[in-house]
């Protein structure tokens, strides 16, 4: 779960060293702006530390400081200048050998006296060519060779090292591995030593660190230094020097009373408090560059096998081969192309997914005002409408709200949402604890009421925007996730060196053999070598994956990293959830037992879950039990909303009708909701209290294990516990019913989940179950002829 991994990390000091990582922990980051413009919007820097994927668990994160300068930016400049002049002097250098042959007689005579001379020109010019071009793919970028290190409020650029983790930990003692990791850091370590990158020296325990430079960017309504690091926004702190995640927690301080006093809810932040946070959060948007045909093909170009490709292509151009040079350009450039246009292709579909886009309604300072969605900040009041949710909100008004969530969490069915509790006033809102008031960026509103005036709207409360988001979280953990690392990837590492040697011992067996002169033996040298290695060989992978990512869009799977594909024949386990997946959408009743039927009831080897079928009528506590313990609700053409448990539960009870959000009719007779608690993930129950002819009643349905545990053990069947479990094994979903007499001396509005959720008479089990889909055994047996096991849930492996 995102949300709950890596809030401890270190970060970078002003000298690069590790940051207090129990200042790290704090909720709040706070500092004094030193700049005047910046006092009035930003006095107060206060960012929530993400608990984001972004900051794993037990890793070393650093920021360092740099800046640039006029020296540095000319520098770059001739070194961007002499990666053309080489290519430039190449291709001058090959139309001079034709020249000297007298094949091209259109310019003039020839620049050198003999042909040994232009040779010796151009392989001179192509190895240091070679040598250059190729450890300048070493650093990660080649700007980032002539920045100047510098403190962090002085920054134009920081570079964040993140650690990557090379091989498995389970492949990792093997000694090819060993082997391997001692020749790369060997190799790291004296390029390292070249370019001072503290970070690759640190690779001595199978560990590397990727290096990121972030350009940093100045807010101009704030004056606010920030800058993005995988979809996250930082921005710079003066109490800390240093840049810190720029979130801000909307919980610190404040209460669920607190939201719910009409005083905030009905007059929403400050105009000057609104600016305030836009500069710690920034626009609610989520930070990806649209991507652009040229963009997609210089990123593909760009790539270390294209060095190698280019060069050995230049090869073949002299000396009367300039016809397999042709060629080889051609299907180079061909198969490059093709795949950029893919990856443009699935880029362009994920930039779409990702940009938000429309207004919303926020009350500023008592009054509704409509900005665009980009300027909301957490801790808004927004007057909700139907369509996309943009940021992450809590209700706090409202009358009907029904959200469809399938986007994030794929229920098909859409949910009820309701405003928090009252009762709750004294605590803090937690997401989970209170998902049933939480609506999640990437869902969508179906209905809501829309009040022009702020007492009659649905109101919710902004909690998170940007990439901390909850499709914010989803989107930055797929994009910034590490592929698996496979024996494949570890053991064609052995495979290139192996190559490279054998390519060495022919290059020194070609001139020892060759008594010609060296120049020319130089060339067949090289076409040995190209031998050894292709340098169309990578075109043949690349060309492939382009075709399966085209493949995969038209069944509308976006692939972010391609180079997954290759390793897609490697799976040999797959792992499936049955809900959904082997079994159909959706769950049936199958019965409700009371506690004596349950003790009546054995076990069919043959077909198990025929013994939870009961043929008698179902006891009238259980029937009023189904028809009020659930969270229901009617959408405005009167159709059921709910989960898929409460809707079936309350269709088995074929004399039940729900006639409004407070009302159900049983059997003909009117039963009034006081109050309702809808589940809890930590309780593992949910519990109403209903007046029904005069009588005030709790019911409470959950977990087997939960509600055991709730009730008076007298009224608990026998071999309570080893029938639930056994429930299980045949693979029947059951939950178990109570019931108890509300006793309570609160109001209603005061009334908590603990004043009701004891001393509890169990009522009864309700069994539900998924049914398989017809074609599971077909796909499972295709996985099987593919040499691919499966694991699900032993239930449904059985069958």
């Amino acid at each position: 779960d995102s949300a709950t991994m890596g809030a401890k990390r270190r970060v970078a000091e002003e000298e690069d060293g590790p940051a207090d990582p129990a200042e790290c922990e704090k909720g709040h980051l706070r500092g004094e702006a030193t700049d005047p413009a910046m006092s009035s919007r930003t006095k107060s820097i206060e960012s929530r530390v993400s608990t984001s994927a972004s900051f794993p668990l037990h890793e070393t994160w650093t920021q360092t400081g740099y800046k640039s300068t006029l020296v540095g930016t000319f520098l770059y400049s001739l070194v961007v200048l002499v990666h053309l002049v080489i290519q430039f002097l190449l291709l001058f250098l090959t139309i001079q050998y034709y020249v000297q042959q007298e094949a091209i007689t259109r310019l003039g005579p020839p620049v050198f006296q003999d042909e040994i001379q232009v040779l010796m020109a151009f392989e001179i010019t192509w190895m240091v060519g070679f040598v250059w071009c190729f450890f300048l793919k070493y650093p990660n970028s080649i700007r980032s060779l002539f920045l100047r290190r510098c403190l962090h409020g002085e920054a134009t650029y920081v570079a964040v090292a993140a650690p990557v983790q090379t091989v498995d930990t389970h492949y990792q003692n093997k000694r090819i591995v060993k082997f391997l990791l001692v020749l790369g850091n060997a190799f790291r370590s004296v390029l390292s030593f070249v370019y001072s990158d503290d970070d690759a020296r640190r690779a001595s325990i199978g560990t590397t660190y990727k290096v990121t430079f972030c350009k940093i960017r100045i807010d101009e309504a704030t004056g606010a230094k920030h800058f993005y690091f995988r979809m996250r926004r930082y921005v710079y702190s003066e109490e800390r020097r240093r840049y810190v995640p720029g979130s801000w927690d909307v919980t610190a301080g404040a209460t669920i009373g607190s939201w719910l006093d009409d005083a905030y809810a009905h007059r929403g932040l400050s105009k000057v408090e609104a600016s305030r946070r836009w500069g710690t959060v920034g626009p609610n948007v989520l930070d990806l560059k649209k991507p652009t045909p040229v963009g997609s093909i210089i990123q593909e170009f760009s790539k270390p096998f294209y060095l190698y490709q280019n060069f050995m292509v230049w090869t073949w151009a002299p000396f009367w081969y300039y016809y397999m040079a042709i060629v080889n350009t051609v299907v180079r450039l061909t198969g490059g192309f093709v795949v950029a246009f893919f990856q443009y292709g699935s880029d362009l579909d994920l930039y779409r997914l990702m940009v938000m886009e429309g207004t919303a309604d926020v009350v500023r300072e008592g009054e509704v005002v409509t900005v665009d969605q980009t300027d909301v900040v957490p801790g808004d009041i927004v007057r909700l409408r139907p369509g996309a949710a943009n940021f992450d909100m809590c209700i706090v008004q409202s009358k009907r709200v029904l959200v469809d969530e399938s986007a994030l969490t794929g229920e098909v069915h859409p949910i009820a949402k309701i405003p928090l509790d009252p009762a709750d006033s004294h605590r803090t809102y937690h997401p989970k604890t209170h998902k049933s008031s939480t609506i999640s960026a990437g869902t969508t509103i179906l209905e809501c009421s829309e009040g022009q005036n702020i007492e009659d709207a649905d109101l919710a409360i902004v909690t998170q925007t940007g990439s901390f988001t909850a499709k914010g979280e989803l989107l930055c953990d797929v994009l910034s996730y590490e592929r698996h690392k496979f024996k494949f990837d570890t053991e064609v590492q052995l495979i290139l060196f192996i190559l490279c040697v054998e390519a060495a011992v022919l290059l020194s067996v070609v001139f020892s053999v060759l008594k010609d002169h060296w120049c020319y033996s130089w060339f067949y040298a090289m076409f040995v070598v190209g031998t050894v290695l292709p340098p169309l060989l990578p075109t043949v992978f690349v060309v492939s994956v382009g075709i399966s990512c085209k493949r995969l869009q038209r069944k509308r799977i976006t692939c972010t990293d391609s180079r997954g594909i290759l390793v897609a024949g490697k799976v040999r386990k797959a792992f499936f959830d049955k809900t959904g997946t082997l079994t159909k959408q959706g769950i049936n009743f199958v019965s409700a037992l009371e506690g004596e039927e349950l003790n009546n009831l054995t076990a069919s080897k043959n077909n198990a879950e025929s013994s939870y079928v009961c043929q008698n009528e179902i006891d009238i506590e259980l029937q009023i039990g189904l028809s009020v313990c659930h969270t229901l609700s009617l959408s405005a053409d009167g159709e059921l909303v709910g989960a898929a448990v409460d809707r079936m539960g309350f269709s088995a009870v074929p004399n039940s009708q729900l006639l409004d959000e407070n009302t159900v009719s049983f059997d003909g007779e009117k039963i009034e909701y006081l109050k309702k608690f809808e589940f809890d993930h930590h309780t593992m129950t949910q519990s109403v209290i209903i007046r029904h002819d005069n009588n005030v009643t709790v019911y409470v349905k959950g977990a087997p294990e939960a509600i055991g545990k709730l009730c008076i053990p007298s009224s608990l069947p026998s071999h309570f516990e080893a029938k639930a479990r056994q429930s299980a094994r045949d693979g029947i979903y059951q939950l178990a019913m109570a019931t108890a007499t509300f006793n309570v001396n609160k109001s209603m509005n005061e009334v908590t989940r603990e004043d009701i959720e004891n001393e509890l008479s169990f009522a009864g089990f309700i069994n539900f179950q998924n049914a398989m889909k017809e074609d599971t055994p077909a796909v499972i047996q295709s996985l099987r002829e593919g040499n691919v096991s499966s694991t699900t849930r032993a239930f449904v492996a059985r069958r």
